[in-house]
């Protein structure tokens, strides 16, 4: 597993450990998606509205006449806190974690920046 403790097998439930799907028998791993999947649509609302959201923020952003000046670092970190915004819009803004992950992807470039 990577450092992150995440790789594309697994699902986070908000534990220290991520659930590893093929580790779960069939009826589990149904069960888990399905739970995680309410969760996530309790807290950022309608996938389809989310997605919808983002990808308008994405398109003012890629416009932007500075988009292609960007690092691809920096613009990771713009796509994934466009993202985050879409969440906040379209379900709970007063979710913390949003707000701290996108401190996170400014930092990260900032560090990067500071590197430089």
């Amino acid at each position: 597993m990577n450092k992150d403790n995440k790789d594309h097998h697994s699902i986070s439930l908000g534990m220290n450990d991520p659930v590893r799907l093929e580790e779960l028998p069939k009826e589990d791993n149904e069960q888990t998606i399905k739970e995680v999947l309410q969760e996530r649509g309790d807290r950022y609302g309608d996938f389809k509205d989310h997605a919808q959201l983002c990808q308008a923020l994405k398109a003012t952003m890629y416009s932007g006449q500075s988009w292609m000046d960007c690092t691809d670092s920096q613009k990771q970190a713009l796509e994934v806190i466009a993202d985050k915004i879409a969440r906040m819009l379209n379900g709970d803004p007063h979710y913390k974690d949003n707000w701290v992950d996108i401190i996170g992807y400014s930092q990260l470039v900032l560090n990067q920046l500071n590197k430089a």
